[in-house]
């Protein structure tokens, strides 16, 4: 029996990373918004012909997503992506037509982090100051720092991000400091993977 929690994290993972919105990738691969919404959240999972969309879309293995799809155990967002990953090594950031390089590979390794914490966006950003706390950044910054349009996040911002995401602020300078500019989105991972003390 088809575990739709594994396939929903494979889907809001892989969505993530490729920065395309539930709203986009419904426009693109005419599946219903609730419908891809249901998948993300577990409570549903895909019947074949939308899997095989979605496999074909992002460039997914079908027989690797159908081994994680059937797999009993709920498995973590950091081993889901290693399943993946050479898959994704290549193709990750150019699916759409404005491509993002990467500035700082802060940016890229932030945005791993988030997604390896299982933290959604909405969760750790607001729109509005009536959705603003302490612990919460401006959507459009934290955007910025995700589709790698700033050069760097201000140190406020950092320190933001660093309660939210339980990494020391010394460790995301050190990083900063000490690091060239990542190329590939395996490169981010492992330094991500490192920073939040995952195992393999």
């Amino acid at each position: 029996m088809a575990n739709p929690n594994n396939f929903g994290r494979v889907l809001w993972m892989i969505r993530e990373i490729y920065g395309i919105s539930k709203k986009e990738l419904q426009q693109i691969i005419k599946i219903d918004y609730t419908t891809l919404r249901n998948y993300e959240i577990g409570e549903s999972a895909p019947v074949l012909k939308n899997l095989i969309l979605i496999c074909n879309f992002f460039n997914l293995d079908f027989d690797t997503v159908r081994k994680i799809q059937y797999t009993n155990e709920m498995i973590p967002v950091h081993k889901l992506y290693v399943e993946l990953q050479p898959r994704l090594n290549e193709q990750t950031f150019n699916i759409k037509q404005s491509l993002y390089s990467p500035k700082k590979s802060l940016c890229r390794v932030l945005k791993f982090i988030r997604i390896f914490k299982g933290i959604h966006f909405k969760d750790v950003s607001y729109r509005n100051q009536n959705d603003c706390s302490p612990s919460k950044i401006n959507c459009s910054v934290l955007a910025n720092i995700e589709n790698y349009q700033t050069t760097e996040p201000e140190e406020k911002t950092l320190e933001k991000l660093s309660k939210v995401y339980g990494i020391s602020i010394l460790k995301l300078y050190q990083f900063a400091e000490n690091t060239k500019d990542l190329e590939t989105s395996h490169a981010a991972w492992y330094i991500a993977k490192e920073l939040c003390n995952l195992e393999n």
